[in-house]
């Protein structure tokens, strides 16, 4: 289990393996992000998963892209730069 502190956007990330997923954030841990946590910053906890990561990552990106062109094509046929289908 670690911590990371994201000054920018104020956060803290708790970063959990897959054994410690269920088990409550540590009390060194606690300490560490105690004075951020005074100072409003958002805790986000990650855990570990079993599944595929790159598979469902590449579904994503497909899914994004697709997504994304058909907005583009939306966007061309209400500026008229794209006949409908027939």
């Amino acid at each position: 289990m670690r911590a990371d502190v994201n000054h920018d956007k104020k956060l803290i990330l708790v970063w959990k393996t897959t054994d410690e997923a269920d088990l409550p954030v540590s009390e060194e841990i606690e300490r560490e992000i105690a004075p951020f946590r005074a100072e409003k910053y958002k805790l986000i906890i990650m855990k570990s998963g079993d599944e595929d990561l790159y598979e469902l990552t590449l579904f994503l990106l497909k899914t994004n892209r697709m997504k994304m062109v058909r907005r583009e094509i939306e966007a061309e046929r209400a500026a008229g730069d794209t006949p409908e289908p027939a």
